[in-house]
């Protein structure tokens, strides 16, 4: 051969760009088709088949949140005014109900019941002597009646001796009613000596004090705030909010507080309260519910966070 002819034959040789990218793609989709087989051998085909697939548990209805206040809160004013004289309760402190927190100064009212005893006193009085009246014009009448036949005593004066007696009976019975109203304001007057003792009226715990010795207080329809109270530990309850969109549930249902944090810790309780839909017209829609809870061990503290589960509709009053 001439050496034209042999370097022509040891030329190399390389398919078109073409021919090179259709390769590629082929052994790209037989190694994919490769691997899914030993997969599918691998797991035993049990990954296709419809009866064997894995689903997931339901989640549960989601609680609503809420945190715990007082089951009461009072607001303590003064019925009577005055001054001042003595605190005995501060914010935090623990009372009883009937306990003294505050005093004003009673020897005004200790006079009013003396001068109110007295004035009841005095219509006692009058009433016992015109009941004596009654007796004496009762005999006068009766002794000039038995006088009008014989002519001692005419027609007219017995006319005015039974007009006489009438005027006592009546005089009796004005004492009489004097007698009541004496009663009534003693009464007030002892009722408004009682009044400058301010008393807690609840078992709980003081939250505010606004009040301090010397200051003056006047008893009017908006009189201030002495002392603010809430129910103290066990005594509580959970404000919870709700979608209007829901249903909302009847008083009385059962429902399990948890505490926020503290999975393992559930409390019992019923649903006490439920706002009516007046405040679904706000945005957003949202309805307030309260809920009362069982907690004799004192777990709960106000202002903690918790979560609620109402039992299911229909469980209300087991």
């Amino acid at each position: 051969m001439s050496p034209r002819a042999l370097q022509q034959d040891v030329k190399p040789r390389f398919p078109a760009p073409g021919a090179v990218a259709r390769l590629r793609i082929h052994g790209l989709v037989r190694g994919l088709a490769h691997l899914l087989i030993l997969g599918l051998a691998g797991c035993g085909g049990s990954a296709m088949s419809p009866s064997a697939t894995a689903v997931a548990p339901p989640l549960a209805a989601p609680g609503l949140e809420g945190h715990v206040v007082p089951l009461e809160t009072i607001e303590i004013g003064s019925l009577v005014s005055g001054l001042v004289t003595q605190v005995d309760c501060d914010e935090g402190q623990v009372v009883r109900a009937g306990q003294r927190c505050a005093r004003i100064d009673a020897r005004p009212f200790e006079a009013a019941v003396q001068r109110e005893d007295a004035a009841l006193r005095a219509a006692l009085a009058r009433e016992a002597k015109d009941g004596l009246a009654i007796a004496y014009a009762t005999t006068v009448l009766a002794r000039a009646r038995e006088l009008v036949p014989d002519g001692v005593v005419s027609q007219e004066t017995v006319d005015a001796d039974d007009a006489a007696l009438a005027q006592a009976r009546a005089q009796v019975e004005v004492d009489r009613a004097e007698i009541a109203r004496g009663r009534a304001m003693l009464h007030a007057a002892r009722l408004d000596a009682g009044h400058a003792q301010i008393v807690s009226p609840i078992d709980g715990v003081i939250a505010e004090r606004r009040v301090s010795v010397g200051q003056a207080l006047v008893a009017t329809l908006q009189a201030p705030t002495l002392f603010v109270v809430t129910s103290g530990p066990g005594r509580l309850a959970v404000d919870a909010a709700m979608a209007c969109s829901e249903e909302p549930p009847p008083i009385g249902t059962p429902a399990t507080v948890v505490l926020d944090g503290r999975p393992g810790v559930s409390l019992q309780g019923r649903v006490r309260r439920v706002d009516s839909g007046l405040r679904c017209v706000a945005s957003p829609a949202m309805r307030a519910v309260s809920i009362g809870v069982d907690d004799p061990d004192h777990r709960l503290a106000v202002g903690l966070r918790v979560h609620v589960r109402l039992a299911p509709a229909g469980a209300a009053g087991r």
